[in-house]
């Protein structure tokens, strides 16, 4: 057998509890979570997802949307997507790809993996974020 290690750590009571709560249901124990993350470290030679702080122009945006401005709300998504084939003609990106999540998004359907669909958290709670390309990617409120 090989020599183990221990490993501690200081965490919200909370925290631990959900996502024990989680991995449970997983039939996953907070051991191997652990050793599959470090192994993933390992792996990849870094964090296996991306830890970022938000930029200046993301920032000013949430701040906006909590104030109740820059929001954009349609009737149905036929007339959300002519609001945004206007603004793809002029950045050049793919917006068939983009309507399809948009789609997936507005239906609460479950992204795809290569998505990396994730919650954000602190000051960004009750929001989402998935990554369509590169650093293209949707910030959304979504009702968990």
């Amino acid at each position: 057998m090989s020599r183990t290690v221990t490993v501690r750590a200081r965490m919200e009571p909370g925290l631990k509890s959900d996502v024990e709560d989680l991995l449970a249901q997983l039939g996953v124990t907070t051991t191997d979570a652990i050793t599959m993350f470090f192994s993933q470290i390992r792996l990849r030679k870094g964090i296996p997802f991306s830890v970022e702080v938000p930029n200046k122009l993301t920032r000013r945006t949430f701040e906006a949307t909590d104030r109740g401005e820059e929001r954009h709300a349609y009737k149905n998504l036929d007339e959300m997507f002519k609001a945004l084939d206007k603004k793809a003609l002029k950045s050049g990106r793919d917006l068939a790809r983009l309507k399809r999540v948009m789609t997936w998004i507005a239906c609460e359907q479950e992204l795809p993996a290569e998505l990396r669909d994730h919650k954000l958290v602190g000051n960004y709670q009750g929001r989402r974020e998935c990554h369509l390309a590169g650093d293209w990617r949707i910030r959304f409120f979504h009702s968990d």
